[in-house]
């Protein structure tokens, strides 16, 4: 059989197996701590947590990888925590944000936003439409710390709903884990974590309830661990009950 010979415009045929372009490594970075910040928010997450909440607002400073995580029942909150989140920021580290990175979307593009950025004087730079790799850091981290949050309710079997403490329990340990020898804590603060108080996330513990109004009884109870709050010092506990999960806080020793 001869040699089919072909001829023609293919045209077709190269716009049919059009690809994007491979992303570069992002842009070159600042290495001063608060400078930049990335931003995101995942949601909405089903089902609702145990706390009400369908959203994470996840923050990451591109220079240390410090990050933060915050939950909200309604989107429109994200610009009120993101603004909590800076303003606590700097007033510890007596340092000014510069620029944050969102994906453009309208919680953070909008008057309240722009006014607070124009007043500080932060540029908010956001990403093209339908473009994460442009604030790679940020959405790396969400993946990251959904990793971290199935493979610790795989572990424990907790149900669904306890998705936020799951996915705050694995920021605080990633920003407590070295990093080339250097945990983003210590980047961030400048000291070594204090990890003395940190559990497994399901362990059983027992709580002592005293009640004052009957002679300092003690009731105890058995409870699992479940979160601890930023500043190390209190810590949630869960017990299962016959219409659910419940949690409450307390102080630690």
């Amino acid at each position: 059989m001869g040699n089919i010979g072909l001829t023609g415009n293919f045209e077709a045929c190269k716009i049919g197996k059009t690809t994007r372009s491979s992303f570069k490594k992002d842009l070159e970075r600042t290495k001063v701590p608060l400078e930049e910040l990335s931003v995101d928010l995942m949601g909405p997450i089903t089902p609702t947590s145990i706390g009400g909440s369908n959203y994470v607002l996840v923050v990451v400073d591109t220079a240390t990888r410090f990050s933060w995580v915050r939950f909200l029942k309604y989107k429109d909150k994200a610009k009120d925590k993101l603004i909590e989140i800076i303003n606590k920021a700097e007033n510890r580290l007596e340092k000014s944000v510069k620029r944050i990175l969102t994906n453009g979307g309208k919680e953070f593009v909008n008057n309240f936003i722009s006014n607070f950025c124009a007043n500080r004087g932060i540029e908010n730079i956001t990403n093209c439409p339908y473009t994460p790799q442009h604030n790679g850091i940020v959405e790396r981290l969400n993946c990251t710390l959904l990793d971290k949050a199935r493979a610790m309710r795989v572990e424990t079997g907790v149900p669904k709903e306890i998705w936020a403490e799951l996915i705050n329990t694995a920021n605080l340990l990633r920003v407590r884990t070295s990093e080339g020898g250097i945990s983003p804590w210590e980047k961030n603060f400048n000291i070594k974590p204090n990890l003395k108080r940190i559990k497994r996330f399901g362990c059983q513990a027992w709580v002592a309830t005293i009640s004052y109004k009957r002679s300092l009884t003690i009731e105890l109870k058995k409870v699992s661990w479940s979160d601890m709050s930023p500043n190390g010092v209190s810590t949630e506990y869960s017990w299962k009950k016959t219409s659910g999960y419940s949690i409450k806080r307390c102080n630690i020793q």
